[in-house]
């Protein structure tokens, strides 16, 4: 609260804070919607929207919990019965996936350094923004699957390139929607 009391124009910072929600909303859009449908057809050669109306209970589920732990019960029914994919492999590779495929987690984190960095008009070199990719990579890897994992491994990104990790309240109240 702090933060939002000591903002001086709040009608631009809170315009300021929309056009963050909105980056990480297309971040998230893009990424869910056109990376993850074309790795899938690069890599399988077959038509992606089949496996996603095979999983769209698990999909409803993560969006609602905002858990990729408390989805896993849910997209290991959904890829047994509704794709039919062995026991085995599901049971093996789903965890797996549940706790180093945080991609919206790393999505995030980066969206939120250089937003902050913006916001203090501090700017990112080439090194920064090589430290930030590598510790995003690192830091989602290793965050834990539950609703605000990644929020607390953004401090170690936000003292990793000088910013000021205190900065980080500033989006709190809007991390939960996104």
């Amino acid at each position: 609260m702090s933060k939002i009391l000591a903002v001086e124009d709040l009608l631009t910072t809170g315009r300021q804070l929309g056009m963050y929600m909105v980056t990480n909303l297309v971040g998230y859009a893009v990424h869910s919607a056109i990376v993850l449908l074309l790795i899938y057809l690069a890599l399988t050669r077959r038509n992606p929207y089949g496996v996603t109306r095979g999983i769209l209970q698990a999909l409803v589920t993560a969006v609602g919990t905002n858990s990729s732990a408390a989805t896993l019960p849910v997209t290991v029914r959904c890829c047994e019965d509704n794709l039919k994919i062995d026991r085995t492999i599901c049971r093996f590779v789903l965890p797996i996936g549940v706790t180093i495929n945080m991609d919206g987690t790393a999505i995030f984190q980066v969206v939120t350094v250089v937003f902050i960095a913006q916001l203090n008009a501090i700017p990112l070199n080439v090194i920064d923004i090589f430290i930030i990719c590598l510790c995003t990579t690192l830091t989602s890897v290793g965050s834990a699957g539950i609703p605000g994992g990644g929020f607390v491994t953004l401090f170690v990104i936000m003292s990793a390139v000088g910013l000021p990790p205190d900065d980080v309240y500033f989006v709190l109240p809007v991390v939960w929607l996104l």
